[in-house]
């Protein structure tokens, strides 16, 4: 069975301590890489989705909420990895 993991943004931004710090510790670069592709296209299926612009708003606002942490993460671990970060 394949684990999962959710990034619980919400207690991220009220400031309590990350639940899955040690889970999150121990995805790869790549892994966590992958988990920021997988938002991106939820994010584009949300865009292009019908529905009301208002509902459709709030979602992305939400998702990228988390998507912001993520590539913050990831450019973190990679800058203590020693690798190069990229900004595209």
């Amino acid at each position: 069975m394949k684990k999962s993991i959710t990034i619980d943004y919400a207690d991220f931004k009220a400031g309590f301590p990350c639940k899955f710090k040690r889970t999150c510790a121990k995805i790869s670069l790549p892994g966590l890489e992958n988990l920021m592709n997988q938002y991106e296209g939820l994010l584009a299926r949300i865009e292009d989705s019908e529905g009301r612009p208002s509902e459709k708003a709030l979602a992305c606002a939400d998702l990228m909420g988390v998507m912001r942490w993520l590539e913050a993460y990831i450019e973190k671990r990679k800058k203590r990895l020693g690798q190069e970060v990229s900004n595209g």
